[in-house]
Formats: C-alpha cells, structure tokens, sequence
C-alpha cells in the first residue's frame, strides 16, 4: 500500500485497514470556506501524518496501529476510529502534511485523551450563584426559539462560531437574556456549562489589568451586559 501511495496510484479506492494501519475520520469538521473546526484543527496539531479530505467533507488520518488503541472500531465525540473495513483515499492531501502514516504511538495519546469519561457538569459555585437555580434555568432556555443554539453552546459545541471566546461570548447574551443584567448570575450559570468544561483555566486568566484587575470571564460577562437588550428575568433567574 505505502508504494502505490507514495506513486499516486491510491486516489479514488477502497483501502481495506488491516492490522498494519488505523484510520482516524472526522465527518463534515471543514467549513464551506475550507476552514478546519477546531477539534480537527486541535487533533491534526498533535498527530504528525498523512491526512485528506473525505468524500463526507471531512478528513482521514491515516497511521500506524498500536498496542494500546482499541482493537475494534470505536467512536470518540465527533471523531471514529476504524481498525476494519474499507476507507476511500481521495488523494485530496491537506496541504504541508507528510506522506507517511502518523505514529501509532501519537495516535494511542492522543485517543486516550479523547476517550477519557467526561466529567459530570459542575456545580455552579455557591459564593456568586445566589438562590440561581440551573435546572428552572434550562427549562427556561427550553422555551425559547433559539433553544437549539442555546443548548449547543450549553453542551460546549463551538463549531458554528468563528472562535471560541465568540462561543463564550454568544452563550453570555443567552445567558443575559434569561437571567438579566446580573454578573454574578450569569458567571454563575457560565460555569455551569460545557463551554466552561472546555477551557476552564482561561475564564479565570488575567485579561484586564485594571484598575480594576478583570478575569477574562469578567471581562466577557461585562461585555455581554454592556450590549444590552431584552430579557426574561425577574430577580433570581427565570420565571
């Protein structure tokens, strides 16, 4: 298979994985304008190997098995790992990627990571929740028109944004809609979420020095208040 690869004779067929070689396929992680999602931009940045994209408008990994990778097929969030079967090889190389199979042992550290059980949500803690009750405030957020978006930045899915802090940023206007122009409420609720699972160090980093010294969660939930607008809410959270 390496030959006829390295040949350019591979493009457009099924090439059945076997125990030499696993593959790792991310399904529709590239925009319309070509741009990588963030989980596969994240994933490509740790794992040194061929990649293209897919006829699902996605990406194939391809690399060395290893000892330590699941022996069947299994599934990580928005990534598979496919140990049987056949995989289509476009030929479609990502640019600057190595022709060679990633290594098997980046691959296992890699999917270790990814497979590792999700911590159950946090507790919003109680010092800035006041009497803010999550669960009235998601069937709140069930309520609305734009529950949908509510509930997939609540889960921590920042793919329909151009970055992250826009996620962060976008799940505050909800936030403040529902609850009102009340900081400590709506940091409470934040960190209630799965966008504060993600990157929890980097709501609490120094992002203004001040006077007065801000977190960059402060600093976002300021901003978010500052827009303004309508809401929900009367004092203590959804009604």
């Amino acid at each position: 298979m390496r030959r006829d690869h390295l040949a350019g004779l591979g493009d457009g067929v099924g090439f059945a994985l076997g125990t030499e070689l696993v593959c790792l396929d991310l399904d529709g992680c590239v925009s319309p304008q070509g741009v990588l999602h963030d989980h596969a931009a994240a994933l490509l940045a740790a794992v040194d190997g061929y990649a293209e994209y897919s006829p699902a408008g996605g990406l194939h990994v391809l690399a060395h098995a290893h000892p330590a990778l699941p022996a069947n097929s299994q599934r990580a969030g928005r990534v598979e790992l496919l140990r049987r079967g056949l995989v289509t090889v476009t030929g479609a190389a990502l640019p600057g990627r190595i022709l060679e199979p990633a290594r098997g042992e980046d691959v296992a550290a890699v999917w270790a990571r990814m497979a590792a059980p999700v911590p159950p949500p946090l507790s919003p803690p109680h010092a800035t929740a006041g009497s803010l009750d999550v669960d009235r405030l998601l069937r709140a957020a069930a309520a609305l028109r734009n529950a949908d978006r509510f509930f997939a930045l609540w889960r921590g899915e920042v793919d329909h944004h151009p970055s992250p802090s826009e996620a962060d940023f976008s799940l505050c206007r909800h936030l403040h809609f529902l609850l009102g122009p009340q900081p400590d409420a709506i940091d409470a609720a934040f960190r209630a979420s799965g966008l504060y699972r993600r990157r929890a160090d980097n709501w609490h980093r120094c992002a203004h020095r001040g006077p007065p010294p801000l977190s960059y969660g402060q600093l976002t939930v300021r901003c978010a208040i500052a827009c303004g607008g309508p809401t929900l809410s009367r004092p203590g959270g959804p009604s």
